[in-house]
């Protein structure tokens, strides 16, 4: 470890701290009433999925704090770990996120200062994977931080954030489903 680094314990949003699977439901209900997923969507219909799926009125009705998630996050505040939030959504939806997370940890008497919060940037169109594995080479390359755990929901960006963590944490329906070393 190089002198000044420290160590950081990464965090997605949706899917780990935030259980969103409401207004995923809703979003993907809302153009195709048989689909259950994204993917079952042909692309025009797609576009209009997150189109209603990152509608920042819907985040902020539907969407709540995941218990196991904030569990793990509390764990990881006790023991003096920095946190860096990344995630894929745009900024309206991340602030948003990100205040009932304060709300949430100040009511259990925890006060949370995010090393960093990292959202999409407004027409970034990459792959998840590739945007966050961008952002975590970076910080990386110019912090000299050291990354002991990645928590995700999207087994592509575990995958590829894997060769650059100590740690990976699967998450799937809001709960850890694989822990890769």
């Amino acid at each position: 470890m190089s002198e000044g680094a420290f160590i950081l314990i990464v965090f997605d949003l949706e899917g780990v701290l935030i259980d969103n699977r409401e207004r995923l439901l809703r979003a993907i209900k809302s153009i195709n009433p048989h689909a259950k997923s994204p993917d079952e969507l042909d692309p025009r219909d797609k576009k209009l999925f997150w189109k209603a799926y990152f509608d920042p009125k819907l985040a902020e009705e539907l969407d709540k704090i995941n218990e196991e998630g904030i569990r793990v996050l509390i764990e990881k505040i006790k023991s003096k770990k920095k946190i860096i939030i990344l995630s894929g959504s745009p900024k309206e939806i991340v602030l948003l996120h990100i205040k009932k997370i304060r709300e949430y940890l100040k009511k259990k008497g925890y006060k949370v200062d995010f090393e960093d919060v990292i959202w999409r940037p407004r027409g970034d169109r990459r792959k998840a994977e590739e945007f966050k594995f961008s952002v975590i080479k970076n910080i990386l390359a110019f912090k000299g931080e050291i990354i002991e755990e990645v928590h995700d929901d999207n087994p592509n960006v575990i995958d590829a954030l894997k060769k650059l963590s100590k740690k990976a944490f699967l998450w799937e329906n809001c709960k850890i489903k694989e822990v890769i070393e």
